[in-house]
């Protein structure tokens, strides 16, 4: 009996873990509406009403006169992604309002998408009311009005998933971010009687979900194998994922369209550490980790990608007397370089990508596993790097000062030294876009390279 409670508990937890909650839109008033009035084939007349808190106008639909005359009322709300989200699932849409008739009447409404833009200074009328002409279009959906005699009575009317209300309002969400109602007298024609209702502000409720994405998350070594752990934000009082972690080939359920950030192990493992991040496969021109990934239909794969990062790479000032000892110092920029902690996850460490800065380091200076330059460790560089000097990807960059006074120790005096360009040796085992600049990207071809500036007195 143990056994079974517990298989139901899971079983539980499972499908309250795998299913979103309903989620509602209610806006308070619709963005616009507008009331219009035909008189036989006349064109249609009426004027645009605009919300925004003052009273509310009361409109009447049905038919007033044996001429004939109508009366259809048209509502409109301007719907963004933010409000009800392309990815959702709508599970009904509810319709309500007050209606008065001047007699006990029981009838029906018709309801029709009406697509145009009510706000269009050139909104064509008789096009708006040729959506709501049973005649003409078909209505999307009806509803029952009960009335009785001389009050307002509240009328609901639910249109659930699957029907053409709810399909006709999705697809002109897609279309237009908005949708267009209009409603008119189910009867309406020119040999029934003159009826019609007054209905006070009409309202409508979304009811939504937000479906889940099946996501792996992984991370692999440059040979494809899994390696490390990873971490995700849990939220600001659990910050990334506590140990054990998570690991490579987890896969996660996340709602679509929301931000999940997942942070790749920071560790060097088998002489290789992260470089970047892939989506579907896909390289992601962002190489932060943590990083940012907005949940999309199509998402099935993220991995951390490591890559292997090389230990001998010197970078130092080469000064005309190269023999001498001095106190000088030249820069480096690595976008790989883990030194900034994130005040929007709990001040965690990060690479700073394309906004890396230059730091200042002493010379000679090795960006090596091990050496703590005022508490960064590089952890290595990546060999052949941006090759082609695209200033959209991340690359490591050199920069000198012009002119260094540095001292030296075998003279006793100071020494104003002037930057002449970049070398590298072995020849060949770096490339500079312009090595004639005191600041400029640069390219390691080869694991034992030294770049290095050129300063003359």
């Amino acid at each position: 009996m143990k056994k079974l409670s517990l298989v139901i508990l899971v079983l539980t937890l499972f499908i309250s873990f795998s299913i979103t909650a309903q989620q509602s839109y209610e806006p308070y008033y619709p963005d616009y509406s507008i009331e219009l009035q035909r008189v036989g084939s006349n064109n249609p007349t009426g004027e645009l009403f605009t919300y925004g808190g003052q009273w509310i106008p009361i409109y009447e639909v049905g038919k007033l006169a044996n001429a004939p005359t109508y009366k259809h009322a048209f509502y409109q709300w301007n719907i963004s992604n933010n409000q009800v989200p392309s990815v959702a699932i709508i599970d009904s849409i509810v319709i309500t309002f007050k209606a008065q008739y001047v007699n006990s009447q029981t009838t029906y409404f018709n309801y029709f998408n009406c697509w145009l833009n009510l706000s269009d200074p050139n909104l064509n009328k008789t096009t708006l009311w040729n959506y709501s002409d049973k005649t003409q279009n078909s209505p999307v959906g009806e509803g029952l009005i009960n009335t009785p005699p001389y009050n307002y009575d509240e009328q609901k009317h639910k249109f659930v998933s699957g029907s053409n209300f709810v399909n006709s309002f999705i697809n002109s969400l897609q279309q237009n971010n908005r949708f267009t109602l209009g409603i008119a007298w189910k009867p309406e024609h020119p040999s029934s009687g003159n009826s019609y209702w007054r209905i006070e502000p009409l309202k409508l409720k979304v009811y939504y979900r937000i479906p889940n994405q099946s996501v792996t998350l992984d991370q692999r070594l440059s040979d494809n194998s899994q390696v490390g752990k990873l971490r995700k934000w849990e939220g600001i009082e659990i910050g990334f994922t506590p140990p054990p972690y998570i690991s490579p080939g987890t896969p996660f359920d996340f709602p679509l369209l929301s931000t999940q950030t997942i942070l790749g192990d920071q560790t060097v493992i088998s002489n290789q550490k992260y470089h970047r991040w892939t989506r579907n496969q896909v390289i992601e021109s962002d190489i932060l980790n943590h990083h940012n990934f907005t949940i999309q239909p199509n998402d099935f794969n993220f991995t951390s990608r490591f890559e292997p990062t090389k230990t001998g790479i010197t970078l130092k000032n080469n000064l005309e007397m190269s023999s001498i000892n001095s106190n000088d110092s030249i820069y480096f920029k690595d976008p790989w370089l883990i030194d900034y902690p994130d005040p929007l996850y709990g001040n965690s460490l990060r690479n700073r990508g394309m906004d890396a800065p230059f730091k200042k380091r002493p010379s000679p200076f090795y960006p090596d596993y091990t050496t703590i330059y005022n508490g960064d460790v590089y952890k290595g560089v990546f060999l052949n790097q941006n090759s082609t000097f695209d200033p959209t990807l991340p690359i490591y960059s050199v920069k000198a000062d012009y002119v260094q006074n540095i001292p030296l120790q075998q003279t006793g005096r100071t020494h104003t030294f002037y930057f002449q360009g970049w070398s590298a040796t072995p020849e060949g085992s770096a490339t500079f876009q312009n090595a004639n600049a005191v600041e400029t990207p640069v390219v390691f071809n080869q694991g034992n390279a030294t770049v290095q500036t050129i300063l003359n007195f």
